[in-house]
């Protein structure tokens, strides 16, 4: 986060005067636990929208592979020009959900169901 140094610097700072005993020492602490429970509840968040979005970028990739299979399947299996352009254009987003893609360790084998 880019950020953080500045609230590093922010929680050393209210840490020194908590330990020097400053006067609003009790309302310093409060402030400074909140502020890092709501770092933690941040990065929380980007992290599991780093995770979504890296989902969402996998799902796109799988659609691609599908669409480029039914085209080398087409394409291997002799069909005309036209045959090939018309099974893509019938393919819908909800056929290719049936795309499976087995993926150990990156091997990237793709099979239809």
């Amino acid at each position: 986060m880019s950020h953080e140094p500045l609230i590093e610097a922010v929680a050393n700072t209210a840490h020194h005067m908590v330990g020097r005993e400053h006067y609003a020492s009790h309302d310093i602490q409060t402030k400074l636990d909140s502020l890092q429970s709501q770092l933690q509840e941040l990065k929380d968040l980007a992290s599991a929208r780093r995770l979504k979005l890296l989902d969402a970028v996998e799902s796109q990739q799988v659609t691609v592979q599908c669409f480029v299979l039914v085209f080398e399947v087409g394409k291997k299996r002799g069909a005309e020009t036209q045959k090939r352009r018309n099974v893509t254009e019938m393919l819908s987003y909800n056929q290719l959900s049936n795309c499976v893609v087995i993926d150990s360790f990156r091997l990237g084998c793709l099979v239809t169901i």
